[in-house]
């Protein structure tokens, strides 16, 4: 799979990790790519030309 190209692509919420700060990502989006999360990023950090999907909710 190319760089950041991803079948769907869940943007602009925020994310609750599972981590052990608990930490929060907001205004992020969520890459899923053959059923499968394979990227986690914020928008903040990411130029949205660089994303591409085939569905984006």
């Amino acid at each position: 799979m190319p760089e950041n190209n991803f079948d769907i692509i869940i943007s602009g919420g925020t994310l609750l990790t599972m981590s052990a700060g608990m930490d929060i990502i907001e205004d992020c989006f969520v890459g899923i790519h053959n059923g499968i999360i394979t990227d986690i990023r914020s928008l903040k950090k990411t130029r949205s030309t660089s994303i591409r999907a085939h569905e984006t909710i």
